[in-house]
C-alpha cells in the first residue's frame, strides 16, 4: 500500500515541485547521516539513515509545525522496534549540520525540511535553527538510551 501511494505522489508531481517534496520527511537529516557514516566501518543503510531522520525530524515537527508530542512518542517507538540504530556522536553534529547546508532541496541559505503538522500530514519548506537541528539529535541519542 505504501508503494501505490508514493507511485500516485511521483506520478502526480514528477519534477518535485509540490506534494512530492513531502516524501522528503526524514531525508534531510537522514541523508547527511548517511553520508557522514558512509565510509566509516558501519556504514548504514539507506533505511537505517532515514529512520535515524524521521526521529529528528519528528522532534523538530513538534518545535515548528505542531506534531503532538504523542505523536512524537508513537512514531520513535515504532522506528526504534524494527531499527537497531546507532547513537550520533556529539561531536559530528557539526559536520552533520554542514553536511545538511549542502542538501538540493535547500533553498538560498537554509536547511530547508519536510515536517509533520500530524502523522499523515506532511509540509514542506521550514527552516530550523542549527541549535534546535542538534537538538533533535540529542533527542534520538536520549531516545536510544531509554530502549
Amino acid at each position: 500500500r505504501s508503494l501505490q501511494i508514493k507511485q500516485g505522489i511521483v506520478e502526480a508531481d514528477p519534477y518535485e515541485k509540490g506534494i512530492r517534496k513531502a516524501l522528503n520527511f526524514g531525508h534531510t537529516v537522514g541523508h547527511a547521516i548517511e553520508a557522514l557514516l558512509l565510509d566509516t566501518p558501519q556504514p548504514l543503510r539507506h533505511g537505517e539513515a532515514i529512520a535515524v531522520g524521521m526521529i529528528a525530524e519528528a522532534y523538530l515537527s513538534v518545535q515548528y509545525a505542531g506534531l503532538d508530542a504523542l505523536a512524537l512518542d508513537d512514531l520513535t517507538k515504532n522506528i526504534l522496534r524494527y531499527y537497531a540504530l546507532p547513537k550520533i556522536a556529539t561531536s559530528h553534529f557539526d559536520a552533520l549540520i554542514a553536511l545538511m547546508y549542502n542538501d538540493k532541496k535547500n533553498t538560498r541559505k537554509d536547511i530547508n525540511f519536510t515536517l509533520l503538522k500530524a502523522l499523515g500530514h506532511a509540509e514542506t519548506d521550514y527552516h530550523c535553527s542549527e541549535k534546535a537541528i542538534a537538538d533533535s539529535l540529542s533527542y534520538y541519542n536520549q531516545c536510544l538510551s531509554k530502549t
